[in-house]
């Protein structure tokens, strides 16, 4: 048996049968990683600027077809330096720093789901709630990803980091996000707070 690696008729098969093809592929859900340069370190508290951790999506850049195609589900998100980050707001995944969501960083409106790498909580509690507040009723889904024992500890108070956020939403996150809280060091999930209208 031989296997075929490459299908050179493609562009002579019917054009309803080749945007079937292209809305197949272009409903594959990314994530989309968002690189943060900060001015502050090891503790950073600003973005100085933004660059993509990852390519465009591939079907911008296959043909004019695939192109039009992928530009009615992709829209940028980000004007960065070298180019604009392309996204599909309803079903790819924003992956970035706790620096991402902080004043004078990134437009975040529009966003339904997120991944976030906390490194400093006591900081992000502030700024980094805040900011998610803000982005309601767009946020969906997010995910809190928490580095190096931070996810235990505040201040050094009894409060956990799932004490501050049950605090968050009873002082009036109304459209609160599903969220997952997970241990950067395992990867696993500690705990899910399921979101709703309050």
């Amino acid at each position: 048996m031989s296997f075929v690696n490459a299908f050179y008729g493609f562009s002579a098969l019917p054009v309803e049968l080749r945007l079937k093809v292209w809305s197949i592929a272009l409903s594959v859900p990314r994530n989309v990683d968002i690189i943060c340069d900060t001015d502050i370190w090891p503790i950073p508290r600003s973005a100085t600027s933004f660059w993509p951790g990852n390519g465009p999506p591939v079907l911008l850049h296959v043909c004019h077809e695939s192109r039009s195609e992928a530009l009615k589900i992709y829209k940028p998100l980000l004007q960065l330096d070298s180019a604009p980050v392309y996204v599909s707001l309803p079903q790819d995944t924003i992956r970035a720093s706790q620096v991402f969501l902080y004043p004078g960083g990134a437009k975040l409106l529009g966003i339904q789901r997120m991944s976030i790498n906390i490194q400093d909580y006591s900081d992000f509690g502030f700024w980094g709630i805040k900011t998610l507040q803000n982005m309601q009723p767009d946020l969906k889904e997010l995910e809190l990803v928490f580095e190096q024992g931070s996810l235990y500890t505040r201040y050094l108070f009894p409060p956990t980091v799932m004490d501050d956020i049950r605090y968050w939403i009873a002082q009036g996150w109304y459209y609160c996000p599903n969220i997952n809280i997970v241990d950067g060091q395992s990867g696993e999930t500690i705990e899910r707070i399921l979101g709703r209208k309050y």
